[in-house]
C-alpha cells in the first residue's frame, strides 16, 4: 500500500494493472449480496468474523512477502498506522450496519463519494492541491447524497444512510494514513483495522451463537475483501489517479445489479437517482484526472 502510482508504467503492466483494479472492484462488490444471503447472522457476528477472516489472510500474506519478519513490520506503521486501522475499523462496522438498514445500492453510492472526501480531507490538512474540476464533482456528488438522504426520510431508510455516510469517514481516515505515510508499507495496518473491528464486536456481543452456514458466509466476506484490497493495491502501482478513481467505481454498478438478480432487491427511485448524480461527478472527475498535467 505503500507504492507510488506510476502512471507511465509500459503497456503490459498497464493492462495487469487495470485488471486488477477492476478485480479489486468485483471483489468489494459481491460483499453486498453475501449479506443478503445470510439466514440469521447479527451485524456484529458479520463484523466479527469478517474482521478475523481478513486479518489471517493479510497476515498471510505477509508471511509470505516479508517471511521472518512479518510481525517486525508491524512497528513501522507508527501512529499513523493506529490512526488508518482505526478508521479502518469504524468504517467497516458502518458498513456492515447500514447493509441492515438500507438497500445495498444506497450503501453503496454513498461510498461512491469516498475518494472526493479523501481529496477534500487531504486539502484540509496537507494542503494538497485540489482542482477548480474537483470542487464543482464534489459538489455535484454532495447533490446526489441530498436526493438520497431526501429519498431515505421519506422511505424509511435514512439510518442506514446515516451509517453509511459515517462509514465514509472511517475510510477517509485510512485513505488519508496511507498516503501520509506511503514512505513505508501500510499493509499492516489493514490487518490491525480488521482485528479492532473484531474486538469491538466481542466487547459489545460476545461470541454468539451463529449458523455454520452464516458463519462460511461471514468469514468468507473477510477473505474477499482482504483479496479485494491487494488487488487493488497491486493494480494501483501502475494506473493514473483519474483511471484507478474510474476503475475502482465499477463496484458501483456490479453490488446493485448482483442483490437484483440474487434476491429482487430494486434501489429506489430517489436511490438511482441520487447514485446517478454521484456516479456522473466520479466520472466527470476521473477524465479530467486523467489529462497530462505537469508533475
Amino acid at each position: 500500500m505503500s507504492a507510488a502510482v506510476l502512471p507511465d508504467a509500459g503497456g503490459r503492466e498497464r493492462v495487469l494493472g487495470i485488471l486488477f483494479v477492476l478485480g479489486g472492484a468485483v471483489c468489494f462488490s459481491t460483499v453486498g449480496v453475501i449479506v443478503r444471503s445470510l439466514e440469521g447472522a447479527s451485524v456484529w457476528q458479520v463484523v466479527l468474523y469478517r474482521g478475523l477472516a481478513f486479518g489471517l489472510c493479510v497476515q498471510l500474506f505477509l508471511f509470505y512477502r516479508y517471511r521472518r519478519r512479518a510481525f517486525a513490520i508491524y512497528r513501522d506503521i507508527g501512529w499513523l498506522g493506529i490512526v488508518g486501522a482505526a478508521g479502518l475499523a469504524w468504517g467497516s462496522i458502518c458498513y456492515v450496519w447500514a447493509f441492515f438498514h438500507t438497500t445495498v445500492a444506497n450503501a453503496v453510492f454513498f461510498f461512491g463519494v469516498l475518494p472526493m472526501a479523501t481529496g477534500f480531507t487531504a486539502w484540509l490538512l496537507y494542503g494538497e492541491r485540489v482542482r477548480g474540476a474537483s470542487w464543482a464533482a464534489m459538489a455535484v456528488a454532495l447533490v446526489g447524497i441530498v436526493v438520497m438522504f431526501y429519498g431515505g426520510f421519506i422511505l424509511g431508510g435514512w439510518f442506514g444512510n446515516l451509517l453509511a455516510l459515517f462509514g465514509i469517514v472511517g475510510y477517509t481516515a485510512l485513505t488519508v494514513a496511507v498516503r501520509a505515510g506511503r514512505a513505508v508499507d501500510m499493509m499492516p495496518l489493514l490487518a490491525v483495522g480488521a482485528l479492532m473491528g473484531s474486538a469491538v464486536s466481542i466487547a459489545v456481543e460476545g461470541f454468539a451463537p451463529i449458523g455454520w452456514r452464516d458463519l462460511v458466509l461471514c468469514s468468507l466476506i473477510g477473505v474477499i475483501v482482504s483479496v479485494g484490497f491487494m488487488l487493488f493495491t497491486a493494480g494501483a502501482r501502475y494506473v493514473r489517479a483519474g483511471e484507478l478513481s474510474l476503475l475502482s467505481n465499477f463496484e458501483l454498478m456490479l453490488g446493485p445489479i448482483w442483490v437484483w438478480l440474487a434476491v429482487a432487491e430494486v434501489p429506489t427511485g430517489y436511490t438511482l437517482a441520487g447514485g446517478a448524480i454521484v456516479i456522473a461527478a466520479i466520472v466527470a472527475q476521473a477524465l479530467i484526472t486523467t489529462r497530462p498535467t505537469r508533475a
